[in-house]
């Protein structure tokens, strides 16, 4: 299993060797894995389902989706965090996605809160994701579940136009105030020039590159074709069992994710039927939500 994993992520490294991950993605990898408790795949409402690296070994976590905004210059000195107490809770939220991790850890502490915090650059689709922690009790429940429980972490939404799409309008997230363990909580900012993504939605997501573009099950040469109209020149070719620069034109596309800003990771086979690969299928139709 170990190189399958290996295979899926090595494109983020812009040189890769056999087996290589970026120290970026070996860092994810570990805080993920290290969790207590065993995560559970699970897809939040009907159309979000983050695939960060890990999840190629059968891991998941859920998401709640918004985007944020383009980052503006603050002094260097300006706190990265606005946390607020509010009622039994600390609201938090990032001014500054681009902060070292450790200013947010720094400004944590300060507050007395202890989680670890961890800023990451996603695809589209992701941009603005809260996500975490992801062992019980979080478990099977939804994002509204967590909300209504006042033990657990939970995301905060923007009120008003936001109802008409559920988790597309993130603004924060609040933390008990006496809540107890180490936690790891996750959001995605858009990436910078030369950055890889370590987490990825399915292709088809919305604000993704093929959002409600039909390609499952044609071919690579068609799928290549789909990708260059939408502003994607490159991709990596997965077959189960190795990722390639290159497949026959006639090989069947099944899945695909964006793993770099230009470039797809795509899923084929020399037939229609699914590679026996690790980790969740990514072949929903996210068109019709």
């Amino acid at each position: 299993m170990k190189r399958d994993v290996d295979a899926l992520v090595a494109e983020i490294n812009p040189h890769p060797g056999p087996g290589e991950r970026t120290p970026g993605a070996r860092e994810l990898m570990d805080e993920i894995t290290s969790a207590p408790g065993t995560a559970c795949a699970r897809t939040p409402r009907r159309r979000r389902r983050l695939i960060t690296i890990p999840l190629a070994a059968g891991l998941a976590a859920a998401a709640l989706v918004a985007t944020w905004a383009l980052p503006i210059t603050r002094p260097a000195n300006a706190a990265p965090l606005d946390i607020e107490q509010q009622g039994g809770y600390y609201v938090i939220s990032v001014k500054d996605l681009f902060a070292a991790p450790e200013r947010y850890q720094a400004q944590l502490k300060s507050a007395g809160i202890d989680i670890t915090l961890r800023v990451i650059p996603v695809s589209p689709n992701l941009e603005g994701t809260v996500t975490g922690p992801v062992h019980p009790p979080y478990d099977r429940l939804t994002p509204e579940q967590i909300a209504r429980r006042k033990d657990l972490i939970s995301a905060i939404e923007a009120p008003g136009a936001c109802a008409t799409r559920p988790g597309a309008c993130t603004i924060g997230f609040r933390i008990p105030v006496n809540y107890p363990g180490q936690d790891k909580i996750l959001l995605g900012r858009k990436t910078r020039p030369g950055e890889g993504y370590m987490a990825f939605s399915p292709i088809q997501s919305i604000g993704e590159p093929l959002h409600c573009v039909p390609f499952m099950g044609k071919t690579v040469d068609r799928v290549r074709g789909l990708l260059r109209q939408h502003g994607v020149n490159g991709a990596i070719f997965f077959d189960g069992s190795d990722a390639r620069s290159s497949v026959p034109g006639s090989w069947i596309v099944h899945e695909g994710f964006m793993s770099r800003p230009g470039t797809a990771t795509l899923l084929v086979s020399p037939t229609h039927k699914r590679p026996n690969v690790p980790g969740p299928s990514m072949s929903g139709d996210d068109c019709a939500n």
